[in-house]
């Protein structure tokens, strides 16, 4: 009877905390810049798990310098999308670490990614380090 009762209260515990409908494939990217390129270009993708639609509510990042969006904004149960990521150079060099925070209508707390590219070194950096 108390293995039951156990049994019972972990499996609550688990469908509780993971109540998150949209399941991503990868929450965080790595990915490795060419030099002399302007704009580097990523998706992370997820599934809709729920047995119900959701719907995106909002999408933010964490510089001006990072643009994301999604392929759709209703998801139905089952169905898969895409998050689309354009990050901008510019001057910029070394490890860059972008955030990007997704809301749903389904979740009270939003689901977090992570986007980090490694950029060639600034060419003046790069001639001090030989």
């Amino acid at each position: 009877m108390k293995n039951r009762i156990l049994a019972w209260i972990l499996s609550f515990l688990v469908s509780v905390t993971s109540t998150c409908a949209l399941e991503w494939k990868k929450t965080e990217l790595f990915l490795v810049a060419d030099p002399g390129v302007e704009f580097v270009r990523t998706k992370f993708e997820f599934t809709n798990t729920a047995k119900r639609s959701v719907r995106l509510l909002g999408v933010t990042t964490s510089c001006g310098c990072t643009e994301a969006w999604p392929s759709a904004s209703d998801f139905r149960a089952g169905e898969s999308g895409v998050l689309h990521v354009l990050f901008t150079v510019g001057k910029r060099s070394g490890l860059q670490e972008k955030e990007i925070v997704v809301t749903t209508d389904e979740s009270q707390e939003p689901t977090r990614l992570v986007l980090k590219i490694k950029l060639p070194d600034a060419p003046a950096a790069a001639a001090e380090a030989h």
